[in-house]
């Protein structure tokens, strides 16, 4: 049966944009990306691959930048968006790296397919067997930033009945760059935002800072009827 992909687009599932702008924070001067709609940005994401791979269920994991270990097996991967059976069941929840299909793809850097699951070892490391759903079929590819895997997109169940195939598993390969592209220019962006508020020499923010959080302690002060104090330092 051919799924009504508008409806799949209804179904996704994601984390929401204040919480997804933690996964983000990939550079220590990156204080926020909340401004950006990172909950449209994924939930678009998953719809996408879904058109070019119709799917019963889809994934986006990405792991947790402030985790302490540098381990790839000791790291976990978080579900950002979600669709399919068990899809608003799954929004952040946390996997293993050392285990699966998702694991074996994080670690390893390279996609992964299989047309039977259950005769796979790796997918019967994994977690597959307990979520509830029956798997056919997984695709699963890595999402990487600037040369390094940071999280991976899983597809279950292919619609038309039949594995993925060779060509499916390069074309998730290819949309997975996309995917990563797209977190690329999140954090870009956010880039450009925080240079444009703190000095090039020092580091410190600048006035354009200082004017837009002057103005925003001032209406948090007046909203709540408290009072506002500033100290200034003069560090040059």
């Amino acid at each position: 049966m051919v799924e009504d992909h508008a409806a799949t687009s209804e179904r996704i599932r994601c984390v929401s944009s204040a919480k997804l702008a933690h996964f983000l924070k990939r550079e220590p001067r990156l204080d926020s990306v909340t401004d950006l709609d990172l909950n449209r940005i994924f939930r678009e994401l998953l719809k996408r691959a879904n058109d070019f791979l119709p799917s019963d269920a889809g994934t986006i994991y990405l792991d947790d930048p402030l985790e302490k270990t540098e381990d790839a097996n000791r790291r976990s991967l978080v579900v950002i968006a979600s669709f399919g059976p068990k899809g608003e069941d799954l929004v952040e929840e946390r996997f293993d790296t050392h285990k699966g299909i998702i694991g074996e793809v994080y670690r390893s850097g390279l996609p992964y397919s299989c047309s039977d699951p259950l005769e796979d070892p790796i997918f019967r490391s994994g977690p597959g067997l307990r979520i509830g759903f029956s798997i056919e079929s997984v695709v699963c590819a890595p999402l990487e930033v600037e040369g390094r895997t940071i999280g991976v997109i899983e597809l279950l169940n292919h619609s038309g009945g039949q594995g993925y195939s060779d060509a499916d598993l390069a074309l998730l390969g290819i949309f997975a760059r996309t995917i990563s592209l797209s977190i690329v220019n999140a954090i870009e962006a956010q880039r450009s935002k925080e240079i444009a508020k703190r000095d090039e020499l020092t580091e410190l923010y600048n006035d354009r800072h200082l004017h837009s959080s002057l103005l925003q302690f001032i209406d948090r002060a007046v909203s709540e009827g408290t009072e506002c104090g500033i100290i200034f330092l003069d560090l040059d």
